[in-house]
């Protein structure tokens, strides 16, 4: 059953399973990894019956790593509706996952932190309160005077997690000056990076000034993007 609060749907269910049942982590894992590939309404109901939620954390992030692209999407997803879960629970404990996928995009982490921007972009999503306190940090990995991510694919990444964020709290983006630190990608040669800009930007209510830099710039009219979003990749036409 779906409950609207705050804006969001919420799924609540009757009935909630222990996720030490499932056995250890790695069993664990192997069973999130089937969830996700069912039906995404149907993953999510049985993510949602799973209890406690902070027990699903470790999985999902060891998925953002893995082989079939929708699982590793899916997992994204996932993980943002599960700390959002935890923000009902425990604010301080979901503060705490966030700081530990900043962690991992530090270069003292000894990682790379695949998968990690847009993870926060998803839970900022989910969460207002989270997208207040950290909207500002995940704008900074694409800003070369913040904490600007020197591979193209983890800019890629930080770029659709500041859209998700968007999507569902543009007037916190908005008040971030979001669409100032946008500007350098409208000039992106990545059809993917520029589309993810120029869709950012629709959701701040200025998709036709962008469309027109676009323009200006040389880009074709009816740019199509295959974008992820909610369980599955769309294409969209900028």
């Amino acid at each position: 059953m779906l409950r609207e609060r705050n804006g969001t749907h919420r799924l609540i269910l009757p009935t909630m399973i222990q996720a030490k049942t499932f056995g250890g982590l790695r069993a664990l894992r192997r069973e999130l990894k089937t969830i996700l590939s069912k039906d995404w309404k149907e993953a999510l109901e049985t993510l949602y019956s799973i209890s406690p939620p902070k027990a699903l954390i470790s999985p999902l992030r060891s998925l953002f790593l893995d082989k079939n692209q929708l699982i590793r999407w899916r997992s994204i997803s996932a993980f943002g509706h599960t700390v959002s879960r935890i923000v009902d629970q425990d604010m301080e404990q979901a503060r705490i996952i966030i700081r530990q996928l900043m962690w991992t995009l530090n270069d003292e982490s000894g990682g790379i932190g695949w998968g990690s921007p847009e993870a926060m972009g998803e839970c900022m999503a989910l969460s207002e309160g989270l997208c207040r306190e950290y909207g500002r940090i995940l704008l900074s990995y694409i800003r070369e005077d913040g904490n600007y991510l020197e591979y193209p694919e983890l800019r890629i990444g930080a770029l659709w997690g500041i859209m998700r964020a968007t999507m569902k709290n543009p007037h916190v983006m908005k008040a971030y000056s979001t669409s100032k630190y946008l500007s350098p990608y409208l000039r992106e040669k990545d059809p993917t990076a520029l589309g993810i800009a120029l869709l950012t930007l629709r959701y701040l209510g200025e998709d036709s000034s962008a469309k027109q830099i676009s323009r200006t710039l040389g880009y074709p009219k009816g740019l199509r993007v295959r974008i992820y979003l909610d369980g599955y990749f769309k294409e969209i036409m900028l």
